[in-house]
């Protein structure tokens, strides 16, 4: 938490978001408590499904389902091609 409130402090809390896995582990690397540390921030996949993510949970908006097999391949397909709920919002 230390590390991510120093990067919050240079490029501000809208530019900076922390990705851990659950089950990830590297080398002898684990935690005790993997269900509490790693259920603290998990945004990343409806983020990358719903460009407007703040916005939806701001006005209770449903939420674009996201489709995990396309994430990082190589296209706009799954990756920059989900909608935003509304028009106004783009603006925004």
């Amino acid at each position: 938490m230390e590390a991510t409130r120093t990067v919050i402090s240079v490029w501000g809390s809208d530019k900076v978001a922390v990705r851990l896995g659950p089950s990830g582990s590297f080398g002898d690397m684990s935690d005790s408590d993997p269900e509490g540390l790693f259920t603290y921030v998990a945004f990343g996949r409806d983020f990358i499904a719903n460009p407007d993510l703040p916005e939806r949970l701001r006005r209770n908006l449903p939420l674009n389902a996201y489709d995990r097999p396309t994430f990082f391949g190589g296209t706009e397909v799954g990756y920059t091609d989900y909608p935003y709920h509304d028009e106004d919002m783009v603006a925004a």
